[in-house]
């Protein structure tokens, strides 16, 4: 059976031959062999609109699709011109274009076509973004010598046209599609009721950058005001108090200030740390903290060479220095900062060399670096930039070993936090290697007992900080990061938009703000999550759409505890529900998920009142249902088909075909924001069809098994097929479950087995040392589903939960679910174009 994305791709090749822009063209390409073509890999011909300098030739360009479009775009390469890349500023030296309706963690839609794609790729050649340049020298030239960069432009139109034949003139593009950094609005486009947005710092704002938030709120229909200036709280307080949305700077935003907020619903931090904002007060109060990344990028990153620039000439005190021409310079951590970090170290011919986690090694290629692949072999570098934020796992991360491997002359640039090095360490370090150079904007706690231990001579030669953190002193900083911060605040009344939220830390509750209705189904507006990096810099954006929202980077997988039985009608599910409770009354995070889409059995054991499935604005992931535990316990979080009931799909689950089953399994796995959870349980379907293979033999890696079976003979052969399978699969069996192995008379509390003694282990094949767990025959279950955790049957799935964690000890280090904890995805599209197509095809 054809696959999601390839029936999407022969509807979008129908359809765009029935209908297509003049001049353009695209279709798939043809195999190696000749035989067919590749539906994937798509060759495309884009017109210079007329009127342009691009006018007079079509430009090709190649599409890359994978088995997760429409859930992530297709990776789009101009084709090269005589061997050289396109000439444009968002044109990546690979041919890639740097467009954000391509990027997955932007303005990327399952929704969006071919032809749209084309037609924004179009509108980006005589309209180049220059806040997010891809290409040294046509960057450049755009910014600082506009006439010689049309003169390229036009020659190069001519290089590519075929014959110098001129196409027919294209009519602009009537679909108007945003670009980062280049969105534009109008009051038309748009209904909402007055708001009244606050300017309120104590640091004023450059002249220009209010004049421009100001034009920004009335041309959406949003009240102005501002304090600037302010030296009593008091004025604060009184100016907020009638504001819904507010932009600060530096200013402190505590308890006492969100008291008396009573109508802020989004407050954002023009610049990128939130250090100054309470955020527990945000969340209490149901405030939507938002800041600026990125738009101190550029500020920051000359900076960095500028300090380089000075240590390498002796500060200019006339003595002779060295050149970073040809030296290697290693960037740990690789996002917005480090993008115009590359952009210079390859204007003054540098080696460039990058490593982050959080990039594949193709994305830092096309950024123009060469990947590594670990935090060592950036520290062989000559020069490293640390860009990377103060997290619990880079916290003092970087110490004595790492900067004693460092080689011979080696220079250690820091603009991101300081908290990141070990400072006993760095003061060691530099107090044995005289030849090791340590330049930084946020100074050490110990900075003066450096510059004591090093004395005058080596201070000027090895250590150089500023008097304060400077990477956003700069008045085009100033003024675009309140520009960004009006226009968050636009899309926040608009549409919702929180995508520079920042998060609460250490808290595992999500504060449901406010709901909008996008595309017919609920998104709620969530408020503080669990999970977000601490001291947010610029390199980094909020949201990480490779990982759950809540999941904290660099948190290991869960272990994976598969319930199984190939026997329906055995109590699996609440054997399921039961072991998840024991293991969450322990203390422990833990994950459900219902995986038998035909039959979902969860919702029965959730009260319907706390059944509901919310998703993130961008629809990529689902909030699994919390289930209340008492306080001091751990967590239980849920996740089933039966909850989706978006146009009541899941009440149709029987009417699913096998592959859309699988689908929907796929999506619960992987899509759903289980946070950090140290336990998944799966309660799987039974039988060994589809979805039991997709979860002991694709996208799963189980840490161990439960097998559930009744004493009855039928019952076991089934089970023991099962078994079989999971011995095929790898799979330990952690416990055997015999379920209604007895019940209790209850007058003389006798045990009576009234399928006889079952002997579970010999009839399954499995060994002695696989404990067997026999719960009783109760009438209490067949209506309360639940077991007390202090009755006696409690205790037995108490005793079961320790034998399953003893298990997932024994396994190993636990791996998790494709797509989730190992970059592996199984991601099929968004939530709300899944849903809308399951609907549409039953």
């Amino acid at each position: 059976m054809a696959s999601f994305a390839s029936r999407r791709l022969q509807k979008e090749r129908a359809e765009w031959r029935k209908d297509h822009p003049f001049g353009f063209s695209a279709k798939p390409m043809a195999n190696p062999d000749g035989k067919g073509q590749n539906l994937f890999r798509w060759i495309c011909g884009i017109p210079g609109r007329a009127g342009t300098p691009w006018e007079g030739a079509t430009y090709k360009l190649t599409m890359d699709f994978s088995e997760d479009y429409p859930g992530k775009p297709p990776k789009c390469k101009f084709v090269f011109v005589n061997g050289k890349v396109l000439f444009h500023p968002n044109i990546y030296p690979s041919g890639t274009v740097c467009l954000s309706i391509l990027n997955e963690d932007e303005d990327w839609k399952p929704s969006i076509t071919i032809k749209q794609i084309l037609l924004g790729v179009q509108d980006l050649l005589d309209n180049p973004n220059s806040a997010s340049p891809a290409q040294a020298e046509p960057f450049q030239l755009f910014t600082q010598n506009k006439e010689e960069y049309l003169r390229r432009v036009k020659q190069q139109a001519k290089d590519v046209a075929n014959g110098g034949q001129k196409p027919k003139s294209v009519p602009v593009a009537l679909l108007s599609l945003p670009r980062s950094g280049a969105a534009h609005f109008t009051a038309s486009s748009m209904v909402m009721t007055p708001h009244t947005v606050l300017l309120a710092t104590t640091k004023p704002f450059a002249k220009d950058a209010v004049e421009s938030i100001s034009t920004i709120c009335q041309e959406h229909g949003l009240l102005f005001e501002k304090l600037e200036g302010y030296k009593d709280r008091a004025e604060l307080y009184e100016a907020v108090a009638t504001a819904e949305a507010c932009i600060v700077r530096s200013d402190t935003c505590d308890e006492e200030f969100f008291s008396h907020a009573k109508k802020l619903k989004v407050l954002v931090r023009a610049g990128a740390g939130v250090d100054a904002i309470d955020l527990a007060a945000a969340t209490k109060h149901g405030v939507c903290v938002q800041n600026t990344p990125g738009q101190n990028s550029n500020a920051v990153a000359e900076l960095a060479f500028g300090m380089l620039l000075a240590h390498k000439r002796n500060h200019f005190d006339g003595n002779s220095g060295t050149e970073i021409r040809a030296s290697s310079l290693g960037l740990y951590g690789c996002g917005n900062v480090s993008r115009f970090m590359i952009l210079v170290a390859q204007g003054f011919g540098m080696d460039v060399f990058a490593y982050d986690p959080y990039l594949t090694p193709e994305q830092i290629e096309d950024l123009g670096a060469e990947p590594l692949f670990d935090v060592p072999s950036i520290f062989k570098c000559d020069v490293v930039s640390l860009h990377i934020p103060a997290t619990r796992e880079t916290k003092r991360s970087i110490d004595e070993k790492l900067l004693r491997s460092m080689p011979k002359g080696a220079v250690l640039i820091n603009t991101a936090r300081k908290d990141v090095i070990l400072e006993d360490d760095l003061l060691n370090t530099l107090v044995d290697r005289p030849d090791l150079s340590y330049l930084a904007d946020d100074k050490p706690d110990n900075t003066e007992e450096i510059k004591e231990r090093l004395g005058e001579a080596r201070v000027k030669k090895q250590f150089l900080v500023t008097p304060k953190k400077m990477g956003a002193q700069t008045a085009q900083a100033n003024s675009n990061s309140g520009i960004a911060a009006a226009k968050q605040i636009v899309e926040f009344f608009r549409d919702g938009h929180i995508k520079y939220q920042s998060r609460l830390k250490g808290s595992q509750q999500t504060h449901v703000i406010d709901c909008f209705i996008h595309d017919h189904i609920l998104i709620p507006l969530l408020g503080v999550i669990d999970g977000g990096r601490e001291g947010e810099t610029d390199d980094l954006p909020n949201d990480n759409y490779d990982r759950p929202p809540s999941a904290s980077p660099g948190a290991r997988p869960p272990y994976v505890i598969v319930v199984h039985s190939c026997k329906g009608g055995v109590g699996k599910s609440t054997v399921a529900f039961n072991l998840s409770i024991a293991l969450a009354n322990s203390g422990l995070d833990v994950g459900l998920v219902d995986a038998d889409v035909m039959g979902p059995s969860l919702p029965a054991f959730v009260s319907p009142e706390k059944g509901h499935i919310y998703f993130s604005r961008n629809e990529k992931w689902a909030q699994p249902v919390q289930f209340p535990m008492p306080s001091g316990r751990g967590s239980l979080r849920c996740q089933s088909f039966g909850w989706l009931d978006v146009n009541k799909v899941s009440k149709q689950g029987a009417g699913l075909s096998a592959q859309s089953a699988k689908e929907v399994v796929a999506m619960m796995l992987t899509q759903t924001d289980f946070g950090n959870i140290t336990h998944l349980v799966v309660d799987c379907p039974p039988g060994t069809g589809d979805i039991p293979n997709l979860l002991m033999g694709g996208g799963v890696h189980p840490s161990c098994a439960v097998v559930v079976t009744t004493p009855h003979k039928l019952s076991l052969m089934d089970t023991k097929l099962g078994v079989d399978k999971l011995r095929r699969d790898g799979v330990t069996v952690g416990a055997i479950v015999e379920n209604m192995a007895y019940l209790e008379c209850p007058d003389c509390g006798k045990m009576i087995h009234p399928f006889g003694d079952a002997n579970p282990r010999s009839a399954l094949g499995l060994g002695q040392e696989v404990p067997v767990v026999e719960l009783p025959i109760e009438s209490s279950l067949s209506s309360d589903l639940i077991v007390d955790s202090e009755s006696a049957t409690g205790q037995r799935f108490a005793e079961l939960a320790r034998v399953i964690l003893e298990a997932c000890e024994a396994s190993g280090s636990p791996r998790g679910v494709k797509g989730i904890y190992d970059r592996l995805p199984m991601v099929i599209q968004d939530w709300g174009t899944f849903i809308a197509c399951l609907s549409v095809s039953m």
